[in-house]
């Protein structure tokens, strides 16, 4: 990914062919992605890439995996009613 484009690629409609034959997208699927993963506690980082193309980490938050009503201790009092 060039330079040019690295501090752009989270901004809603940004795409790095524009106008070129191979625009392929809106633009809008990295805004959404890091929008999403920040309201979760979490975030999507581009990450450095010597290669063509770009790589991408997503950064999930601790402790959000599992929804509370299913936690082994409400399990278990829920057996116990």
């Amino acid at each position: 990914m060039p330079e040019d484009a690295r501090p752009r690629v989270f901004e809603p409609f940004f795409t790095r062919a524009v106008g070129a034959a191979n625009a392929d997208g809106l633009g809008l699927g990295l805004p959404l992605a890091q929008r999403m993963m920040r309201a979760l506690g979490g975030d999507v980082l581009l990450l450095e890439n010597a290669n063509p193309g770009a790589r991408f980490a997503l950064v999930f938050p601790m402790g959000l995996g599992v929804p509370a009503s299913t936690t082994p201790d409400t399990t278990a009092k829920r057996n116990d009613a």
